[in-house]
């Protein structure tokens, strides 16, 4: 009989997957210049409206819980910054910077998780960024992350990784086209299974699977999934 853990965990994963974001990275994209990125919330944010900075103008940025944003572009060199409106009628700028990033050095995709907690220079929006090039994270694969303050074991299928704390490890779920229902476990450095489920595998997507503690003193791990499907545009033949 399969535990209310592990049950309440497969439907939260099935609502998350039917909400996948479909991308399409095509070659023209990568060509015409500038870091392309997505962003997702990790909390609710108060704002109605935000925008960010490429060169020197100011363009809407749309984003939410539920899935990654569609794809925008940074113009190069640029920080990723999040702006608001200004609400000082005195103010001499329109805008106000809520929440800042720098951008990884030597990528070209980047997922900025945005997460609703002040940061040291005053700002409400703390910004993650994270590598998010498709040469490294593919279709096809899951990047298990973990934000624990431990390292902790991942039996995904046949593959086990260990994963020091802050850091990731990618593996592929070895799905065909028809797709897969892939174990997923997650162990202590002692051994002892902290969570497990199965992981709906598919050739077209990558996944994102945050690992971090419980939320509850009987819950020994939580994790929270962002699925995107990929659509890649083939170049054109002559």
């Amino acid at each position: 009989m399969q535990s209310p853990l592990k049950a309440a965990s497969f439907l939260a994963l099935l609502v998350i997957t039917l909400l996948l974001t479909a991308t399409s990275w095509s070659q023209d994209d990568d060509q015409k210049g500038g870091l392309k990125f997505t962003c997702y919330a990790w909390d609710t944010l108060p704002y109605s409206e935000m925008y960010y900075a490429r060169g020197n103008k100011y363009l809407p940025l749309e984003f939410g819980m539920n899935s990654r944003s569609q794809i925008y572009t940074l113009g190069k060199g640029q920080d990723f910054t999040i702006f608001i409106r200004s609400e000082d009628p005195e103010s001499k700028e329109p805008f106000t910077a809520i929440g800042r990033s720098a951008v990884p050095k030597g990528t070209k995709q980047v997922l900025f998780v945005v997460f609703k907690r002040p940061t040291k220079d005053g700002l409400p929006l703390s910004i993650l960024a994270i590598d998010d090039d498709l040469s490294e994270f593919k279709p096809g694969t899951f990047r298990f992350m973990n934000w624990t303050e431990n390292p902790v074991g991942v039996t995904f299928g046949r593959k086990r990784e260990i994963i020091r704390p802050r850091t990731h490890a990618t593996l592929a779920s070895e799905a065909d086209a028809n797709g897969a229902f892939v174990p997923f476990v997650i162990h202590s450095s002692n051994g002892d299974r902290l969570y497990e489920t199965r992981l709906i595998g598919q050739t077209t997507t990558r996944d994102l699977v945050f690992i971090m503690p419980g939320q509850t003193k009987h819950q020994k791990a939580s994790v929270r999934f962002l699925s995107e499907t990929i659509v890649t545009i083939p170049e054109p033949t002559e």
